[in-house]
Order: structure tokens, then C-alpha cells, then sequence
């Protein structure tokens, strides 16, 4: 069934040492690119890719990230990832994603939403009107309504940092992995430790580039195993939203 999704890119990646946390699980910023480099190679070889958008000025930025782990990757592992395009309507296009185990075993599942930023205008453009599709496949990873955000109510935990050249990536802004590491990097040692990530949901809202400053604050709450994310810039607007979804390690 698989070979049989239109425009399936696979691409394998082996886990390095330094691509684990503490507890030998893979990063969650670096699943995020691979994710992000396999959709790069998918995009070009379906023609809507770097080469084809970057010279009118138009460049990928994705709006939204739902994760799902049925078993975190290790490090050492050797993973497949699979991409493909699908659903596609107004200002975004949603692509799919899969992690395969070397016995080729979904262990993670993703859903995402992409659109095109004329980064001359600063203004987003219709993907589907703008650069020429191939038939799109209607195959999804995962069902999702996406995360709308807005459910925290209160600050648990505030940290701030000023964005720095490593952070940003080819449109020279900041990279969306790097948020997730921020969101995560804000929570306890100890909770980081005693816990697993389930899901991930991030919405996307604003841009941030090297002059800019981000505030984190995170919302615990420990009852429902969940922490809930705001990144805001230094005029406090909302660059980022986050919910992510906790299993403790000790739950059968």
C-alpha cells in the first residue's frame, strides 16, 4: 500500500549520538528535520521545491505540526521517513508524514500544514495558485483536526533568550524545530526526566529573525499530562503556540 501513495518520497536516516537527549530518545527538534529536509527533497522532485519557488521570491513556512510517538526513536536506530503531499485548499497545503523502525513499523506519524510567503511582500500566497501541482495523493498518516491553541491559562514557568544566528535557517528566520526546543528546554529537569513525549501539536504565527527577543512561558498541568506553550516576542506578540502531550515512563 505504501508504494502505491502518489509523489511517496522515502528517505533513511541513522540516529547519531548527538542527535539523542539524555535519555538516548531522538530529539524532537531533530525529527523535526528530518522531516524538514525530506519534505525539501519531496517538494523538488515534484517541481514546487527550492529551485523553483526561491527565485520568485516565494518561500516554504510551515503553519501547523501535529506529532504522534507510538515508540520514540533511540539513538543508533536507523529510521525510514516518509513524505507526500495531499490535501490541499486556500492559503495552505498539507503534507504527511511517517517514521518506519528497521522492521519497518510506524513508530511516528505526523500531519503538517504548509503555505508560501512572498518574502519581498512579507505577505502569504494560495500554494495551489501560484506554483503547479502534480495530482495530489488522498492518503492521509494520521487523522487530525489540528490544534487551535488558546488553552493556556496561566504561567507556571517564564523564560527569555534573544534570537541567535544559529537559530535561523535559509529564509533567515527562525527555524520551526528551534521553538519546539525552547518549549521544551523551559519545562524542569525532573519532569523531563520522569517523562516521554506522546504528541506534539505547534501553530506557527509570526516570524522571528535575529533582532528579535523571545519570551517563553509554559503552563504544567500535571493531572492531565499535559504542558501548554506561548512564545512571544519582545512586543509581546505570539510567535508560537505549543501543546505537547506527556507519558510517564514508568506507565506500562
Amino acid at each position: 500500500m505504501q508504494t502505491e501513495i502518489k509523489n511517496l518520497l522515502q528517505a533513511k536516516y541513522d540516529i547519531k549520538s548527538f542527535e539523542a537527549d539524555a535519555k538516548g530518545n531522538v530529539k524532537p527538534s531533530v525529527v523535526m528535520h528530518m522531516f524538514e529536509d525530506a519534505a525539501y527533497q519531496s517538494a523538488e522532485e515534484i517541481g514546487v521545491g527550492y529551485s523553483t519557488v526561491f527565485p520568485r521570491s516565494l518561500a516554504w513556512v510551515v503553519a501547523k505540526y501535529h506529532i504522534k510517538f507510538s515508540k520514540m526513536p533511540k539513538v543508533w536506530e536507523r529510521v525510514t521517513v516518509q513524505t507526500w503531499p495531499t490535501q490541499s485548499s486556500g492559503i495552505t497545503c498539507r503534507r504527511e508524514f511517517r517514521i518506519l523502525n528497521e522492521k519497518e513499523q510506524v513508530i511516528c506519524t505526523a500531519s503538517t500544514l504548509w503555505t508560501l510567503l512572498d518574502f519581498k511582500t512579507r505577505r502569504l500566497v494560495k500554494p495551489m495558485q501560484t506554483v503547479e501541482f502534480p495530482p495530489l495523493a488522498d492518503e492521509i498518516a494520521m487523522e487530525t483536526s489540528y490544534w487551535r491553541g488558546g488553552e493556556q491559562t496561566k504561567c507556571d514557568i517564564e523564560t527569555t533568550k534573544p534570537v541567535c544566528f544559529d537559530n535561523l535557517d535559509l529564509n533567515l528566520h527562525v527555524n520551526n524545530a528551534c521553538y519546539v526546543t525552547e518549549m521544551i528546554n523551559s519545562l524542569p529537569f525532573e519532569f523531563l526526566m520522569e517523562n516521554e513525549i506522546s504528541e506534539i501539536f505547534v501553530n506557527f504565527k509570526k516570524e522571528t529573525r535575529i533582532e528579535n527577543t523571545l519570551k517563553m512561558t509554559a503552563e504544567i498541568k500535571n493531572d492531565e499530562n499535559i504542558t501548554l506553550h506561548t512564545i512571544l516576542n519582545e512586543n509581546g506578540e505570539e510567535c508560537a503556540t505549543g501543546k505537547i502531550i506527556w507519558k510517564n515512563k514508568f506507565t506500562k
